[in-house]
Parts: structure tokens; sequence; C-alpha cells
């Protein structure tokens, strides 16, 4: 196999690596979620850097194989770093900017949502680790995928309180608190399939 033939397929490689040991990492975020009803910090920073390590390896990859073509060191290194921004990751063909728009657009937006409905219901809505949880979910899936998993993950929280309120025979649902990392996981298979 020659060195392009691998180069052209290593963001490929990469991505589909990386979100599917984002799958288990958020798969075991998930699980602690509906046990404990939290989300650890240092499995979604462990996610974050999973994110950033895939690009900053791309990146190294791309510049070693610039360097060992014979192009200018300089060059090469100044090729690397923009390729790091403008590296299309599968296996969604995200770049960098792609990531960050959808880590600000799912967290930024999950955090206002969830201040206001708070100052206007007078109770808590979403706990600080499902918003950082989704702001990661934006670096791997994009605002538009993104958006996708908020939406399923929000019908899949709306079932489990329908079902609970069936249960436990028509009582009021608004004290119940339901982990929303499942949902999330849902949600972001979901929004891969689509």
């Amino acid at each position: 196999m020659s060195v392009s033939v691998v180069l052209s397929n290593a963001p490929a490689y990469a991505g589909g690596a990386s979100f599917a040991l984002f799958l288990v990492l958020l798969a075991w975020a998930s699980a602690i979620d509906l046990r404990e009803r939290r989300i650890p910090n240092k499995l979604v920073a462990a996610m974050a850097v999973l994110w950033l390590a895939v690009r900053v390896l791309l990146a190294a990859m791309a510049a070693v194989c610039s360097a060992g073509f014979g192009v200018d060191a300089q060059m090469g290194n100044a090729a690397s770093a923009a390729s790091v921004a403008t590296m299309r990751v599968s296996p969604f063909g995200l770049t960098l900017g792609d990531g960050l728009v959808g880590a600000l657009v799912l967290g930024g937006g999950s955090l206002a949502v969830s201040i206001a409905f708070e100052r206007l219901a007078q109770r808590p809505s979403m706990g600080g680790g499902d918003i950082k949880l989704l702001a990661v979910v934006g670096l791997f899936l994009g605002w538009e995928r993104g958006l996708w998993c908020l939406f399923a993950a929000c019908l899949v929280v709306l079932v489990m309180q329908m079902v609970s309120r069936v249960r436990e025979g028509g009582k009021g649902i608004g004290s119940q608190t339901f982990p929303f990392a499942p949902a999330i996981l849902v949600g972001v298979v979901i929004a891969s399939i689509l």
C-alpha cells in the first residue's frame, strides 16, 4: 500500500476509530448517570481530549509525510497547522471549525435554555454534566447532527416521563429527575445514522 493511499484514508480511519471510542466512553458515562445521577468530568474531558488528539495526530502525520517527501520543513509545519483546521475527519467529514461550532451550539445553547427555564420555572432543569456532555457531542457530530441528537434525546426523555407517569398511576412528573446521558447516547446513535 502506498504512502499516499494511507494518508488519504487516515482521516477516515482515525475518525471512525475515535468515534467508536467516543461511543464507548459515552456508554460508560450513561451507565454512571443511570446509577448515580451524575456524569464524571473526567469522562467528559477524556472525550474532548480524544477529539483533539485525533486532530493533532493527523496533523503530525501530515507534517512527517510532507517532510519525508522533501517539502521544506517550515512549509510542512505550516501545512500541518493548516491541515488541523481544514482536514475533514470522518465518519461525518467534519473540520475543526465544524466541531467547535457544534460544541458552541449544543453546549452554549443548552446552557442558555437551561438558565432561561430555571429562571422562568423556578426549578432546576438540566445538570452541568449534561451541558458539558452535549458540548462534547457537538465536537464529534457538528451542529446539524448535534441538533438531531438533542431532538432525539429529548424525545427519549419525554417517553421515559410518560412511561413513569403511567406506571405511577398518573402522578405528576414535575419533581422526578431522569438521567439524560443515556438519552444523549440514543440520540448520538440516531443522529449518526441520519
